[in-house]
Parts: structure tokens; C-alpha cells; sequence
């Protein structure tokens, strides 16, 4: 809360413990830490957490950041970020958004909402990858097991 201020009231109403973090006008409840730190919601800007970085990025940290996981940016949208795509060597770019692009075709709902099945969510399938078992024999591959976001 420091960086982002205040969640919005109807995100504080979900909340089962709210009434330990925020008055009964929904307004946060200002302690010190455990070493006598005040710390002021909306207080510090996350310019002044990332002194210097680059504005692209302090653009994709904001957007993973908001309260509201319907308006966040899903792991997709994150990975399309221009501050991602820039640190990516041209042959890799045209690689990276087809399967950022796949990722997002098959996670959306006929609706077009992303959000709506969290379990089957999933960026892409690794390649193959063997390792020895615990006792050092065999070997077996783990290339049907997705990477969930």
C-alpha cells in the first residue's frame, strides 16, 4: 500500500480480516512495523523504489501491481510488455510473441475474458528435460508437464 495507496473499497469489502487492516470507513489503519517504521499508504512513488530504472519497466511493474486481478496484467499480457520485448534479441522476439500469442488463444474463454480458468492456464510446454532419479539410475523426461503462471 505504501507504493500502490489504498486497495478500492469493494476489494477492502471482500476481505475477511479487514476490520484488522482498515477502520470502518475503509481507511487503512496506519501502524508502525515491527521496527518502528511508519509506513503511509500512497507515500512512495515506484520511481523512488526503482531510482533510475527505466520508465518501461516501472510501466510493467504498475500493471502487475493493481489490486483488481481482472484489470492486472495477466502472465501473457506481462510477457508482451514493450520493456520485455526490447531485451529480447530480434530472432527470439518473433518466437516469443507466438507463444505468448498461443498461451493467450488457448486461455481465452468464448466471452473473451482470460481470467476465467485459472487451473488450465498455462505459458507453454518446456522441452524435453531428463534427469537421473533419486537413486541414479534411469532416467526419465518431464515434457508433459506444463509451466502454470
Amino acid at each position: 500500500m505504501e507504493v500502490m495507496g489504498p486497495p478500492p473499497q469493494d476489494f477492502i469489502m471482500k476481505g475477511n480480516r479487514k476490520g484488522k487492516y482498515f477502520d470502518e470507513h475503509f481507511k487503512p489503519k496506519v501502524v508502525p512495523n515491527s521496527r518502528g517504521k511508519v509506513r503511509v499508504p500512497g507515500s512512495t512513488s515506484l520511481d523512488e523504489v526503482f531510482k533510475g530504472a527505466d520508465s518501461k519497466f516501472i510501466d510493467l511493474v504498475k500493471h502487475c501491481l493493481v489490486y483488481d486481478p481482472r484489470l492486472r496484467y495477466t502472465p501473457d499480457e506481462a510477457l508482451a510488455h514493450e520493456w520485455v520485448l526490447e531485451g529480447l534479441p530480434k530472432h527470439i522476439q518473433t518466437h516469443h510473441l507466438k507463444l505468448v500469442e498461443n498461451a493467450g488463444d488457448r486461455n481465452t474463454s468464448k466471452n473473451g475474458s482470460h481470467n476465467e480458468n485459472p487451473e488450465g492456464y498455462y505459458i507453454a510446454q518446456p522441452k524435453n528435460s531428463a534427469r537421473k532419479n533419486k537413486n541414479g539410475g534411469g532416467v526419465y523426461t518431464e515434457a508433459s508437464k506444463d509451466v502454470h503462471a
